[in-house]
């Protein structure tokens, strides 16, 4: 049965909803008929909301079951049809019902209808700006509900065609460009748009709008005015803003773009104002010592580019804003101002002297809001790092703070930070003054006192320990009672920054003794089941306080850490275990966290290959198994040093190896040695395809080359078991070590000899080994020292071209490339440098 449109519309502007739904037997005919009414009837607001309630019942659980499939899922279609009427009213009520039906539905109604691409159709077929921004808004709520891994993977193959963002006509586009990186950044890190990364992509469409011939200054000053309000109001989030304003700063270095000075003004404006948010409950947070003060995210990284780019600018207006701030006297302003301070520093010691500056900070070591006393002398320790005082200055400064005493807990922690500052520059004066030091740590030696100030005091004798162990041995018995009565007591949370503090100087202490103070090592053992019962996640902050500790154990227990290594080495395994479905399930501080501890642990692992006791070596081929995923980490620090490990631990395989070796006649450890090698050579290269950042690739193609010939110098009867001719060759190598430096007449034989022998070759194998032969004939000093060789280069350069058409896999093409051409520049080079005396051929 047909019910009449208009009864029905007349019933609902009656607010008699419960008649609406009695006039229909059919809940699926009624669905429909809402649909209709809010199409005819889309401007009138108290129509649209009354149809949404009713809708809203029509989806809940009681009633959902009774409609038809066809019903079900034209509910989301119908809805997506009705933001093409571009209403802002319905746009926003009709968002928050599709996400309402999403949340609930989206199982059932997505096995036959995605509604990610359902949008992504829609957003391609229209061009309109408003409706395109509409799709970005119902993309991110949809991706922000707990959407499955396959329909990600769905949408991302369809999400290029999304990304037309043009800088022709910014104004219009600001929050279009930050709606796409809302969508992008958090969910797809991996997309690419025409072979670059989202970021790469958008920097480049960036610099082509501003060297395009429709670039406009005004236009260009305007967008990023645009982009300022938004910051200031809180509607753009700190990944956008930096990679905006990453992109001003590469403009505003570029001598070709035309950019106002008065816009530069009120770029700095912006940034200053930054720093002068400063929220009431991150005070509150730092007060209650549950936070440290610190100025993070986009301003602080944007002031440090302004800085290299406009210091001079940067340090004119820092001074005016200065004498603002102080005849303000607004306390948070006076706290942004010094961390602005802490960027220009250097220029205010050339203006004012190091005392100068000094004096001006300590100023505010007394000011009544303690938040601002914790600042300034957070300001007087980056000044101490960044331009290192002379003996003299540091003996003035220690003495100014050595006199303060703060009664608030959190300052005072800043004050024993200040002076372990001090103790790090290791002035020789220092070392007078350390009776002094040791007596103000004293008085704050309780267990009693707040965690802020047990963590200073217990960090500041951690520092001195480290540096300057021999001065404080008399009191390290005391001191390291002190610290394990913290540990053992239930008062302190072992997951706290002060707790991870103290199980740090408590192995600096052990460590630095050389076991003297902890006779039996009774205490470290103890300390290590601590550690070992307590050990936090990876995305805690206290993760690397615990895990440098045990290594520390490690270098001062030596074989007697044997029973604990194993549990060490799996949670070194377990930090680099990175999933990259993690970056969408924890927030950007665990991120952040999570990145540093694998830094460390990366760092860490060193250490210990260089500890002769207990090996690292039953653990290699797992660190280097994880270690894949880190050489394709997003870091790039992290890609580089992962993939200089990556070659360490095969280097300390070899060497292991070689040692076993002495007393094992088998093939075995020569077949382990060459299974691994190839398993790093093949990561390798698959890793250096995918490679973009140029200094990384520099870096895996050395790393590649160092493992190759680590194998071949260090390894020959594994790297070529079968090959007579490479022992000799190898022979010939040691020969040249032992003589090349000596102006030797024997160097005429050898040479001869070496190129008579590799005429002979045909071995592709042996072959190979040219390039080491290569690497030593190329002589880095005077053809006087090294004259013998230079006759035979052009009889060794044919041999070079034979190795351009060998096919290994030991060698990628591009390496071989890299390593023969060098060598046939090295050789024309030498060869137009050839001292009159020697007879070589133009030809050659």
């Amino acid at each position: 049965m047909s019910v009449d449109l208009n009864k029905v519309i007349n019933t609902i502007k009656e607010r008699e909803l419960d008649k609406v739904i009695e006039l229909y037997k059919d809940r699926n005919e009624l669905i429909n008929d809402l649909f209709s009414v809010l199409n005819s009837n889309f401007t009138q607001k108290n129509i649209v909301e009354d149809c949404f309630f009713i809708l809203n019942e029509m989806i809940s659980n009681t009633i959902w079951n009774d409609l038809t499939l066809t019903t079900k899922i034209e509910l989301q279609s119908k809805s997506l049809d009705l933001l093409e009427l571009e209403c802002n009213h319905l746009n926003t009520i009709t968002i928050e019902f599709i996400n309402y039906l999403y949340h609930n539905h989206n199982h059932e109604i997505n096995e036959y209808q995605s509604i990610l691409q359902s949008i992504s159709k829609r957003y391609i077929k229209h061009n309109n700006t408003e409706f395109r921004f509409t799709c970005l808004e119902l993309i991110c709520l949809i991706l922000k509900s707990k959407v499955s891994t396959e329909e990600i993977n769905e949408f991302e193959s369809s999400l290029s065609n999304l990304i037309t963002i043009s800088f022709e006509q910014p104004n219009d586009n600001t929050l279009y460009f930050i709606k796409h990186f809302e969508i992008i950044k958090p969910n797809f890190p991996d997309l690419r748009i025409e072979n670059e990364t989202i970021t790469t992509y958008l920097n480049n469409r960036f610099d082509d709008y501003i060297m395009s011939e429709s670039y406009n200054t005004t236009v260009f000053s305007n967008f990023f005015e645009e982009i300022f309000e938004l910051s200031d109001s809180n509607k753009l989030d700190d990944r956008i803003a930096l990679v905006l304003l990453s992109n001003l700063i590469s403009a505003t270095e570029d001598e070709d773009v035309q950019i106002e000075e008065e816009f530069k003004d009120k770029y700095l404006h912006f940034i200053f104002k930054q720093f002068f948010k400063i929220d009431d409950t991150q005070v509150q947070r730092w007060d209650d010592q549950k936070q440290v003060c610190s100025s993070s995210g986009f301003p602080i990284l944007c002031l440090n580019s302004i800085a290299f780019t406009y210091d001079k600018l940067l340090y004119q207006r820092f001074k005016e804003l200065k004498d603002q701030v102080i005849q303000t006297g607004d306390w948070k302003q006076l706290c942004g101002l010094s961390t602005i301070a802490s960027v220009t520093l250097k220029d205010y010691i050339d203006e004012y002297t190091y005392i100068g500056v000094y004096k001006w900070i300590s100023e505010y070591f007394v000011h009544p809001e303690p938040y601002v006393r914790a600042n300034y002398i957070e300001l007087a320790v980056a000044l101490i790092e960044q331009c290192e005082p002379t003996v003299e200055e540091t003996i003035t400064l220690l003495d100014n703070v050595l006199s303060l005493n703060d009664s608030h807990p959190p300052v005072q922690r800043g004050i024993f930070k200040l002076i372990n500052t001090m103790i790090a520059l290791e002035n020789s004066k220092f070392k007078e003054k350390i009776d002094r030091v040791l007596e103000y740590c004293s008085k704050y030696m309780n267990i009693e006192q707040p965690n802020d100030i047990i963590e200073g005091v217990v960090g500041l004798i951690g520092g001195i320990c480290g540096s300057m162990f021999e001065s404080i041995s008399k009191y390290a018995n005391s001191y390291l009672s002190f610290m394990m009565s913290i540990i053992k007591s239930d008062r302190f949370n072992p997951h706290s920054h002060m707790f991870g503090i103290v199980l740090e100087a408590i192995s600096v202490i052990i460590l630095e003794s050389h076991g003297s103070v902890d006779v039996g090592f009774k205490h470290s053992f103890e300390t290590i089941e601590i550690i070992k019962r307590n050990m936090p996640p990876h995305t805690d902050e206290t993760s690397g306080n615990y895990a440098r500790s045990l290594v520390r154990f490690v270098q001062a227990l030596k074989a007697k850490f044997q029973p604990h290594y194993e549990f060490l080495i799996h949670y070194l395994i377990n930090t680099l275990d990175f999933q990259w479905d993690e970056i969408k399930q924890i927030s950007q501080d665990e991120l952040d966290s999570r990145h540093e501890t694998i830094g460390l642990t990366i760092a860490l692992i060193p250490l210990l290959t260089s500890e002769q006791q207990p090996s690292i070596q039953p653990y290699i081929g797992q660190l280097i198994t994880q270690l894949y995923k880190m050489i394709d980490f997003g870091s790039v620090i992290i890609k580089e040093d992962s993939v200089r490990l990556l070659s360490l631990l095969f280097e300390t395989t070899i060497t292991h190896y070689q040692l076993t070796n002495l007393n094992n006649k088998s093939n075995t450890n020569n077949k382990h040695i060459e299974t691994l090698r190839q398993s790093i050579i093949s990561r390798l290269q698959q890793s250096i395809d995918m490679e973009e950042d140029e200094d990384v690739l520099e870096i895996k193609e050395e790393e590649l080359e160092n493992i190759n010939y680590n194998t071949e110098s260090k390894f020959p009867t594994c790297f070529y078991q079968s090959s007579k001719e490479f022992n000799i060759i190898y022979l010939f190598v040691k020969f040249k070590k032992k003589h090349a430096t000596h102006n030797n007449p024997a160097m005429n034989n050898y040479s001869r000899s070496l190129v008579q022998f590799v005429q002979s070759l045909k071995s592709q194998f042996t072959l190979l080994s040219i390039f080491s032969i290569s690497n030593h004939m190329k002589s880095r000093k005077s053809h006087e020292e090294h004259p013998s060789t230079y006759p035979y280069i052009g009889q060794f350069i044919p041999q070079l071209f034979k190795l351009l058409d060998c096919d290994s896999a030991i060698y990628p093409v591009h390496i071989r490339e890299k390593l023969i051409c060098g060598y046939l520049v090295y050789s024309f080079e030498s060869i137009n440098n050839t001292p009159p005396h020697f007879q070589i051929q133009n030809e050659h």
